[in-house]
């Protein structure tokens, strides 16, 4: 999402990006951890877009995975500093 206003397609500027994935298993949920929730993927991060072609970001992803069985369950931390390019 742009964080500005800016008329036609986002070419350039900051932006800010969400995103939050949940994992579930549909079929041999034994070969995971034995149940449907699997994981879940919260990301947060601000960027910039350099050019059409490509953007600058950081962000945190906090990643909860459910363990299997009465073990412990996982929670990662995960700050990020990526280049993406558009081919």
């Amino acid at each position: 999402m742009p964080l500005h206003k800016q008329s036609g397609a986002f070419s350039k500027g900051f932006f800010a990006a969400l995103q939050n994935e949940v994992f579930i298993n549909t079929t041999h949920r034994s070969h995971v951890n034995g149940r449907w929730f699997d994981q879940n993927r919260l990301y947060m991060a601000v960027g910039y877009r350099l050019s059409k072609r490509a953007d600058l970001e950081t962000g945190y992803l906090n990643q909860y995975l459910k363990a299997a069985g009465n073990n412990a369950n996982t929670v990662n931390h995960i700050w990020q500093l990526a280049l993406y390019t558009r081919l």
